[in-house]
């Protein structure tokens, strides 16, 4: 978490100095957290909200549809906790104790 801030805040510097906005709206659109977190505290202070919540609907957009390319690309496989599929005949039946059974 350190490190994503960290990136974020030095970013936010960069960006206030190249593109001429204030340093905390680009350090609110820059922070990782929740949109909506960002959203509100950005309007409490009075900082560009349009803004904020523009960029971070932008670097949720990018997670979502470059992470898994990431993945493939460097091989990365997800971590699984669900159990595999049974095959059909040794999945439990299923049904109410006086069902009848079927022959």
């Amino acid at each position: 978490a350190f490190v994503l801030l960290a990136t974020a805040v030095v970013a936010a510097q960069v960006g206030a100095l190249l593109f001429a906005r204030p340093f905390a709206a680009l350090m609110l659109a820059l922070a990782p957290g929740g949109m909506a977190e960002m959203m509100i505290i950005s309007y409490a202070l009075g900082i560009e909200t349009a803004f904020v919540v523009t960029c971070q609907l932008c670097r949720s957009f990018m997670v979502v549809t470059f992470a898994p390319i990431f993945f493939r690309l460097f091989g990365i496989t997800p971590a699984t906790t669900a159990t595999p599929a049974l095959p059909a005949k040794d999945r439990p039946k299923l049904g109410a104790p006086d069902d009848p059974k079927p022959d």
